[in-house]
């Protein structure tokens, strides 16, 4: 279970504005793009104790899925300035949905990815805090 006041919490107990859950749900997936890069992929048994690699994947995956509609929402209004035909074709997609996407002849399938479509659907229950609401006249994120 996540501790209180963790951003899967925050996300949870709140609606962030679908400004606010573009920007987070890019972020999240940049960071995660990263991650590659800091975890050796190696198995569970020969890392240390308390490897970050399966609560850095649940807490992705949890915050990414979870700003898909309010994301979208933005999406769709940001497009539909320049073309309103175009954006009506926008849709987000999940996690696990991505990870499908991918050409496995230049993806690599890892534990991670087996790990995430397995267990997507269980942390979509989690509960908590979300972002600071958004203000109604400007649409902007409100300092908590």
């Amino acid at each position: 279970m996540a501790e209180p006041g963790r951003p899967a919490e925050r996300l949870a107990a709140s609606s962030p504005c679908p400004a606010e859950a573009l920007r987070l749900r890019t972020a999240i997936m940049t960071d995660w793009r990263a991650f590659p890069t800091l975890d050796p992929d190696l198995p569970a048994e020969l890392l240390p104790a308390g490897w970050p690699r399966d609560e850095a994947r649940r807490l992705c995956v949890q915050i990414y899925d979870s700003l898909g509609e309010p994301a979208e929402r933005r999406f769709r209004e940001i497009l539909s300035e320049f073309d309103p035909e175009l954006a009506g074709l926008a849709a987000h997609h999940t996690f696990a949905q991505v990870s499908a996407l991918e050409s496995p002849a230049t993806h690599r399938r890892t534990s991670f990815d087996e790990t995430t479509d397995r267990d997507r659907l269980d942390l979509l229950s989690g509960g908590g805090q979300g972002p600071a609401p958004c203000d109604p006249r400007s649409g902007a994120a409100q300092e908590a």
